[in-house]
């Protein structure tokens, strides 16, 4: 019985050693860890053990055999209950192995179907997931076959995964010529094990997709590796970023158009901290923009502005309005610079207030112009009036001169008939003399009166013309043109016989510059009466209130010889005149057209050929600056 059952457990054992035999290479092909369970593994292990077993027993028992044992000691160890108990366990151990092999461990349940459900749904969301990437996503071999592209690739290029598939080439056929040899060196880059292995590529190139059109690609990759260690190649993701692009590309264009501008760009917080200057920022005023940003633009201020200029622009700009002004500011250097700036609110999407900006114009040049004009204007005035009292001069001399010889002869006569009321003998001559002095007493002072509007009315025109700013005063429109019409009164009567002021009622008094606004009725009437060809032809003056736009309108109208209308664009031009063949300076025209802008009036001419012509200003009167 004994020797039986040795027989069998040599046949198993010789069993077990042809399986190790054939399972052997399964176990060094899949490498540890790689086997359905680590049950497995035992399988394998246990199979190989008892081959050797059976090697060893044999070697024992066989008296050929390359070891040497004494009989004694294979006698003892072959017929040895121990070694026959042993080897019993050990197939027992053996059977329960390969059973437990075949049929599984009751926690092991890969092959169930429930387990085979579950894998399913996880493969079934893995799928959804990349197949509704919105990104073209891929895994590309180490020799450059793609194993895997995501739909979206088509969305994106144009062509199918299945094409990729088939032909990887397509990719460097679609990419832009400008990155062509850029995205084929990554290609065959990406063929190669990176260093260091977790290395992620970033690249950006454009193709041109099946539809013609030209499409902006973020690509990112990582090596792939396997669980021993082994690359794969490389997992990939392509985006579309053409519309991102664009965004990026018109804002890199607009801070360009910023930062070049040429005017001055200042952007603060709202506490009117400096965020951002451009490049005319440092132009015009010789800071660097690191000198600046996180400080207050007061750095710029001088001293021509009070306090109260600054707080209204602030105020103006933290209610959310714009703001339009000058300021003369300081250079780094301490140069003095005008500038106009336009200050207004940035706001968020909700509306609220986060940063102010403000855009600066250096007019300083400007500045200095105006100045030149001011004074050539005030050199011209001057000019201007002084051919005006000229052309007074003779008119003057023949108005004070009639009252000034009546006062001498009323003085003398006054004289003879006082003498007369001396002797006279009765009380009737005596009252009768009396009353002829009262008269001729009365006319005297009348043309004494005569004589002193007229001396007046020399003194404040004369006085025209010495300050550049307006000297504005309460002033009455029918007044000021009365006074003009006293200083022209000989000239009139001398041109025509048909002159007529009509003065608007209801007129308010309005602050004005009374002397600047008689040199412009003075040049007007002066250019009305040089144009009448004969004494028939006539003048009018008037003046009304506009109370819809609350303004006084001063019409001077004459029946002359009016206008060419080639000539009525050029007459507010300086030194252009239609009767510089008569005296006429071109001056007058300009002249008046400057005063009247510098009460913020306009001034307006029309005239026909033979007809004659029609002159008029407008000035503002609003309640808040006249007074009825």
């Amino acid at each position: 019985m004994i020797s039986l059952f040795i027989h069998i457990d040599r046949l198993l054992l010789a069993s077990a050693f042809f399986l190790a035999l054939l399972s052997l290479p399964l176990f060094l092909l899949k490498g540890k860890g790689q086997g359905r369970h680590s049950l497995v593994l035992s399988v394998q292990f246990l199979l190989i053990l008892s081959g050797m077993l059976f090697i060893f027993e044999n070697a024992v028992y066989d008296p050929s055999s390359m070891f040497i044992f004494p009989w004694a000691f294979r006698a003892a160890f072959y017929y040895s209950p121990l070694t026959i108990l042993a080897e019993g366990l050990f197939i027992l151990a053996l059977l329960l192995a390969v059973y437990g092999h075949f049929r599984g461990s009751p926690n092991e349940k890969a092959d169930s179907p429930e387990q085979l459900r579950k894998d399913q749904e996880e493969s079934e969301k893995f799928r959804i997931l990349a197949d509704h990437s919105f990104d073209w996503e891929y895994w590309m071999a180490a020799d450059g076959r793609y194993l895997w592209i995501s739909p979206a690739c088509e969305k994106i290029s144009g062509y199918s995964p299945d094409e990729f598939k088939a032909s990887p080439g397509i990719m460097l056929d679609i990419v832009d010529e400008r990155h062509k040899a850029m995205l084929k060196a990554h290609l065959l880059e990406a063929q190669k094990e990176p260093e260091p292995k977790d290395h992620e590529d970033t690249l950006e190139f454009m193709i041109r997709s099946r539809d013609g059109f030209s499409r902006w690609i973020e690509h990112h990759c990582i090596p792939v590796y396997s669980h021993d260690g082994q690359y794969l190649g490389r997992r990939g993701i392509n985006r579309d970023i053409t519309a991102s692009r664009a965004v990026l590309e018109e804002n890199n264009v607009l801070l360009t158009a910023v930062d070049q501008s040429p005017v001055s760009i200042v952007i603060t917080d709202t506490d009117g901290n400096i965020e951002y200057v451009n490049s005319q920022f440092s132009i015009a005023t010789g800071y660097d923009r690191t000198e600046v940003v996180g400080k207050n633009p007061r750095i710029l201020k001088s001293d021509h502005h009070n306090g109260e200029y600054y707080r209204s622009m602030w105020e103006t700009i933290c209610r959310g309005e714009r703001w339009k002004g000058e300021f003369k500011n300081l250079k780094k250097n301490g140069e003095p610079f005008w500038e106009e700036s336009v200050i207004g609110p940035i706001r968020d999407t909700e509306g609220r207030i986060t940063h102010f900006l403000a855009m600066k114009t250096d007019i300083s040049h400007t500045k200095k112009m105006l100045e030149k004009e001011a004074e050539l204007q005030s050199s011209l005035i001057q000019s201007s009036k002084m051919a005006s009292l000229g052309v007074l001069s003779a008119g003057l001399a023949h108005e004070i001169n009639n009252p000034n010889n009546y006062i001498l002869y009323n003085a003398e006569l006054v004289k003879t008939l006082v003498q007369d009321l001396i002797n006279a003998a009765t009380e009737e001559e005596k009252d009768r003399t009396l009353e002829v002095i009262d008269t001729l007493l009365n006319a005297t002072s009348d043309g004494a009166m005569r004589i002193n509007r007229i001396v007046q009315s020399l003194k404040s025109f004369s006085r025209q013309g010495e300050k550049d700013d307006l000297n504005l005063q309460k002033t009455h429109i029918n007044d000021l043109i009365e006074n003009v019409i006293t200083m022209l009164n000989y000239h009139i009567k001398k041109a025509t016989d048909h002159f007529r002021f009509d003065p608007g009622r209801d007129i308010p008094s309005a602050y004005w510059d009374a002397q600047k606004l008689e040199q412009v009725v003075l040049n007007l009437l002066e250019n009305a009466i040089a144009s009448l060809s004969d004494r028939n032809s006539g003048i009018l003056v008037s003046s009304s209130y506009e109370r819809d736009t609350e303004s006084v309108r001063v019409t001077i109208r004459d029946e002359g010889q009016g206008i060419e209308a080639e000539h009525l664009d050029k007459i507010m031009e300086p030194f252009f005149s239609t009767r510089k063949d008569r005296g006429g300076t071109g001056l007058g025209m300009s002249i008046s057209y400057g005063i009247i802008k510098e009460h913020s009036g306009e001034l307006t001419v029309k005239s026909e050929l033979g007809i004659g012509t029609e002159v008029s200003f407008v000035l503002p009167a609003k309640a808040s600056e006249a007074i009825e």
